[in-house]
């Protein structure tokens, strides 16, 4: 095995064992990466474009609020690490 992750679906198994291959056959079309898996490509090409769709505080639901420091970054991930 690879790594100890445990997924409820196989089709998430399935898919997260191909960014355990050395298959890449998804080029970025900014940089030298290549990617196991389309969708961590698309992912990874939003840092080139500079889209910033995920914002700390001003929307939680249908509600603006006044939290936040209002940060932007590319990834999902990203503002949660934050």
């Amino acid at each position: 095995p690879h790594c100890l992750k445990i997924f409820s679906r196989l089709y998430n198994l399935k898919s997260h064992l191909k960014t355990h291959s050395d298959e890449k056959p998804f080029n970025c079309s900014y940089c030298d990466r290549k990617f196991a898996r389309n969708h961590d490509r698309k992912r990874h090409e939003l840092l080139h474009q500079g889209e910033k769709k995920f914002q700390c505080g001003g929307i939680l639901g249908d509600k603006v609020t006044k939290w936040g420091c209002g940060k932007k970054f590319a990834r999902a991930d990203g503002l949660g690490r934050h």
